[in-house]
């Protein structure tokens, strides 16, 4: 009977002491999911390059000292083709660029540019693109004293020594004859509304028939170079020129 009851007891607390392995309770997701990050400034499209600017005329000096020149790379651009309206714009009333006047007559050209070799006159008028320092220890060149890439008022441009030229007005100073035909409609007619340009305008349709080259009478060419005078004085007198149709 003990026995009996003994193992009853014993029974009953192996049943006790087990305990039912439960499963751990799998992880829920979160009901809000995380908020996406902000695309990054490389993953963004690129702006497609911006067009070059469109080429403007100078206005500020960029050779300061003794002289007023615009920048070197217009300079060079300019004097790679004969730029008659750009030349007429630079030439204005008001405009900041130095002018020099020659000292005698110069056989000249340009070597870096579309210039062919011209007769430069005494007294004449050219507007100073570039000044040329002579360097330090290297060959001697003219007097020395270095050299200036200038405009003529035909539009060209020519190398000369700085001693062939002043910076003092004479008393008549000279301008070569420029065509009025090579400017172009816009110029032209912000040119004609001046009463000297139009009467020496007419004076060159009546004396020439409409002739822009070849064997003229000796009228004509009188009448030519009087159109290219009164547009000439104009341009330093009044200016106020429209942009040039074609900037270096």
């Amino acid at each position: 009977m003990r026995l009996a009851i003994a193992s009853l007891l014993f029974l009953c607390v192996s049943c006790g002491g087990s305990k039912t392995k439960t499963d751990t309770p799998p992880t829920v997701a979160s009901a809000d999911p995380a908020p996406a990050s902000a695309p990054s400034e490389s993953a963004t499209a690129a702006p497609a390059d911006a067009p070059p600017a469109a080429p403007a005329m100078p206005t500020k000096c960029a050779q300061q000292g003794d002289v007023c020149t615009p920048p070197s790379d217009f300079v060079t651009r300019l004097c790679n083709k004969n730029f008659l309206e750009a030349t007429m714009v630079l030439y204005q009333k008001d405009s900041p660029w130095t002018r020099m006047y020659l000292k005698g007559d110069v056989v000249a050209w340009f070597p870096d540019g579309a210039s062919l070799k011209a007769k430069l006159l005494f007294d004449e008028e050219v507007l100073v693109l570039r000044k040329r320092v002579q360097p330090k220890g290297g060959m001697v060149i003219g007097d020395g004293s270095g050299s200036y890439d200038v405009l003529r008022w035909d539009g060209n441009c020519y190398a000369l020594e700085a001693g062939q030229l002043t910076s003092k007005l004479p008393p008549n100073a000279r301008r070569p004859v420029i065509d009025f035909y090579k400017l172009g409609k816009r110029m032209q007619d912000a040119l004609l509304k001046d009463k000297a340009v139009t009467a020496a305008y007419a004076k060159r349709q009546k004396e020439c028939a409409g002739a822009t080259m070849g064997d003229v009478s000796a009228a004509c060419e009188k009448a030519v170079a009087a159109l290219s005078n009164a547009t000439i004085e104009f341009v330093r007198t009044t200016g106020g020129l429209p942009e040039p149709e074609k900037i270096p």
